[in-house]
């Protein structure tokens, strides 16, 4: 789209002048990309980072700095292609300098509706067998407000806009069931004997909170004559190379959002220079249900509390989950020049986002049914028993961004295509600022160690009709920057996303956007760590990690967003 303007005949000269800044800029910026890269074919350790509630983990940093292709109707139709210099308010998303091709002042809005789906695969550590389970969750929700304001200048251009828009959202529901030999998520309750106190002989206290929860809701038992012999006192109510089968659920929840606020200028013929600055907030929620039942193999399982003898195992209820609270702050600028009537070329920087999260966390609920005796609980929605309950606050800082983009544009046809540089390994963790210390180093050290760098890629396209109607397609490809990081085999978390649109323009002021995209993702996680690192004698379980591996959960992800938009220009 062309903008009112007008200058004299030297203006080629100063935008030529341009044009070779702006190259010679993206140039420098590549080699200084290429010299802080890892090597190509680098080798790296590849670690398993264990998932706590009450700390934060390499994963979950990652997962705050992620985002959506695009975040309006017209936008996600192509993927969100548009670094190269979109004249409406996503280019506050995508690079700043593109609002200076507004033709004019708009205002709009849509609303989405987002389905993920879930086909799940329980994978059991030794002998057993699983189902292939598929869950759904829709979630409907405003998606974007935001209104540019094209000042009226005697030459050149000069534009406002403000944009509320969701670039992330979470919603995910897996479902899974399946039948093994031994697993089971009371191995990962047990305590380090150090941990536990007994000046009388008998125990006094837990220094862990997941172990006491335990303990309470009869997931374990001590022996007391197994102590007094010098051996490890505890036992688990499923035993090692029993059959139990496991039937559980995940829901994650949430989204980030961004408010944004930016400008373009003309500075030069046909060469607009654009910024912007970015409240990020949101949260995320983690909830997880996992329900053991015994098949048979653990009827001799006997705890005492107070005068009651519980006797033989039916099923455990777990539970735990934690929700973070985020805020976080960064800044866009960029360069977007006219380099013939048809093609324009564009350069945007994303400066890191520095992010602060609030968490509040469940380590743990337990509920254990009886053959005889009846259920003893500890933590099931009862706000006296708080144990395993608490918050922390800590800080983060994602890496910069630096994106590249061209753009072929005539009255039919719209092509456009994206690159962005991310090195993942910059990710950055500050200790807690609220509640107990988590350990820094080794996340960091995670981070450092199983992240890479990677280059994100969108492409789009627009055809134009009579009538006032548009065409749209698109693809995007954001690749795993956690090198072979998986918890049983080397999953690729690898998105793709495939999108389509239509526009049409109802007369000169009014425009209706419809944008599908489906992301596409195959993940896996583990419901449980196993805490035993083999026979240690009376201070550690003495159980071999392979008899209490936990289940891989393979996960196949579909998300479907679809976005309805309204735009009215003035």
């Amino acid at each position: 789209m062309k903008t009112d303007t007008q200058y004299s005949d030297d203006s080629g000269s100063c935008r030529s002048q341009w044009f070779w800044c702006t190259s010679l800029t993206l140039v420098l910026l590549l080699f200084a990309v290429a010299d802080v890269a890892p090597a190509v074919g680098q080798v790296r350790d590849r670690g398993l980072i264990n998932a706590r509630t009450d700390v934060p983990d390499a994963d979950d940093i990652f997962r705050f700095s992620e985002r959506l292709p695009g975040v309006t109707a017209r936008s996600i139709g192509r993927a969100g292609a548009g670094v190269a210099g979109t004249g409406d308010a996503s280019a506050l998303y995508t690079n700043p300098a593109g609002l200076g091709w507004a033709s004019s002042s708009q205002a709009g809005g849509g609303f989405s509706i987002l389905t993920a789906q879930t086909n799940a695969a329980y994978q059991p550590p030794g002998s057993g067998s699983g189902f292939d389970l598929e869950a759904s969750t829709p979630n409907t929700t405003l998606s974007n407000f935001d209104a540019v304001y094209k000042v009226p200048t005697v030459r050149g251009s000069l534009t406002f806009a403000a944009s509320y828009h969701r670039s992330a959202d979470f919603t995910q529901e897996v479902e899974y069931e399946g039948q093994a030999e031994g697993t089971s998520v009371t191995g990962s309750l047990l305590p380090n004997i150090q941990d536990v106190g007994f000046p009388t002989g008998e125990i006094d206290f837990f220094e862990s909170p997941r172990a006491f929860i335990a303990y309470e809701g009869g997931a374990i038992e001590f022996f007391n004559g197994a102590f007094q012999n010098g051996d490890y006192p505890f036992e688990p109510a499923v035993f090692p190379g029993t059959q139990i089968r496991q039937i559980g659920e995940v829901n994650r929840d949430g989204s980030i959002n961004e408010v944004a606020f930016g400008a373009a200028f003309e500075a030069a013929e046909n060469v607009m220079v654009g910024g912007g600055a970015n409240v990020i907030f949101g949260s995320y929620e983690f909830r997880q249900e996992l329900i053991e039942i015994d098949q048979g193999g653990n009827d001799n399982y006997e705890v005492i509390r107070g005068n009651t003898v519980y006797t033989g195992l039916d099923q455990i209820l777990y539970r735990d989950g934690y929700q973070d609270d985020i805020v976080g702050f960064n800044m866009r600028l960029g360069v977007s020049a006219k380099l013939a009537d048809a093609i324009k070329f564009g350069v945007s920087f994303e400066s890191p986002t520095w992010t602060s999260v609030d968490r509040t966390y469940t380590l743990a609920a337990v509920q254990t049914t009886f053959d005889q005796g009846g259920v003893l609980s500890y933590g099931m929605d009862n706000t006296f028993q708080s144990e395993g309950r608490g918050r922390i606050e800590y800080e983060t800082r994602t890496p910069l961004r630096l994106s590249a983009g061209m753009e072929y544009d005539t009255d039919n046809l719209l092509l456009s295509a994206d690159v962005e540089f991310v090195d993942w390994s910059q990710l950055d963790v500050d200790e807690a600022t609220t509640g107990p210390a988590f350990g820094v180093a080794s996340i960091q050290d995670a981070i450092d160690d199983n992240y890479s760098y990677v280059f994100n890629l969108r492409g789009g396209v627009e055809y134009r009709l009579e009538q006032g109607l548009a065409l749209r397609g698109g693809l995007a490809y954001r690749p795993d920057p956690r090198e072979g990081r998986a918890v049983a085999n080397s999953t690729e978390r690898d998105r793709l996303y495939v999108s389509g649109g239509l526009g049409y323009a109802v007369n000169d002021q009014f425009r209706i956007d419809v944008g599908w995209m489906q992301e596409r993702m195959d993940d896996s996680f583990q419901p449980y760590n196993t805490t035993a690192t083999g026979n240690l004698g009376n201070v550690q379980p003495p159980l071999d990690t392979a008899v209490y591996a936990p289940p891989t959960i393979q996960q196949d992800l579909v998300r479907n967003l679809f976005m309805l938009g309204m735009t009215f220009k003035f």
